[in-house]
């Protein structure tokens, strides 16, 4: 009976046991989230396309991997609430071969999306395509660091409330959303206080889509390699919660205990009135 239960138990081995055992192992698994959204004209959309193809075949990014030993990326186009594109899939780099061929699959891809805002529902999109480091199902890879990397030049229009997405992103198992705000300080702003988070976790500032391909490089190598790149920002944690999160509220324990401090009060002062009444 004890030799036969081992291969009882065989019998029962889901496909996702046989899928993380057959998983290659890597340093990192980076999800690249490109906006494309309708603020981002055909010009921008070039710039920014071209940016992430001329990083991955830069020497300072190619060194970060190597540095490394490894990586898994995927490509993906955002723009409103139900329109995310994974249009490169995942993809093991540790060569500069292999960046290479990585680049010039994002530059064979054609655009996806020309509509709303909605970097909440991307985020939310970016945290399932880890597979199990955050409860899905295999990607094929399994890593130390999961990282998200988003681009975009507006503010949320539409879609999933980002505070929430970033709070259940890391819950699940995330453990950096670094952003790349292009534009002006209030869309620089904006992801420092609403879209980054983790622990390191830092943006990277492109004041117009021509500096894209340089804070890309910055930015690439420092998350492979785990430093934050100069010129960088990080920002500190809010003291209360941002605009687009909802405040938590209070739990009825806390409720009932300042009510009864309000009442124990409100008896003392009453019987101070009596004694000086009398």
């Amino acid at each position: 009976m004890k030799k036969l239960l081992p291969l009882a138990c065989a019998a029962f081995v889901s496909n996702a046991c046989i899928s993380n055992a057959l998983a290659v192992t890597v340093h990192t698994e980076l999800v690249l989230l490109a906006d494309v959204s309708g603020s981002v004209n055909q010009i921008e959309y070039d710039l920014q396309k071209t940016g992430y193809v001329n990083a991955f075949q830069s020497s300072e990014v190619v060194s970060a991997i190597a540095s490394v030993g490894s990586i898994a990326v995927t490509y993906v186009e955002w723009s409103g609430k139900n329109q995310q594109a994974q249009l490169v899939n995942w993809s093991m780099i540790s060569n500069a071969q292999e960046a290479s061929n990585f680049a010039s699959a994002i530059n064979n891809t054609s655009r996806s999306f020309y509509n709303m805002t909605a970097p909440g529902s991307a985020i939310t999109y970016a945290t399932n395509l880890f597979g199990t480091e955050t409860g899905g199902s295999s990607n094929g890879f399994e890593s130390n660091f999961q990282i998200i990397d988003i681009s975009g030049d507006g503010l949320k229009n539409n879609g999933q409330n980002v505070g929430s997405a970033t709070s259940n992103a890391l819950s699940q198992g995330v453990d950096k959303i670094n952003g790349l705000p292009i534009g002006n300080a209030t869309i620089a702003n904006y992801y420092g206080d609403q879209i980054v988070a983790g622990e390191g976790a830092f943006y990277m500032s492109a004041y117009q889509f021509a500096d894209i391909e340089d804070s890309l490089v910055k930015k690439l190598a420092g998350e492979i390699t785990g430093t934050t790149p100069e010129g960088a920002n990080t920002p500190t944690p809010a003291a209360a919660p941002p605009a687009d999160v909802a405040a938590v509220p209070v739990p009825a324990a806390a409720w009932l205990f300042g009510s009864a401090m309000t009442g124990l009060a409100l008896v003392g002062r009453r019987r101070n009135t009596h004694k000086s009444e009398s």
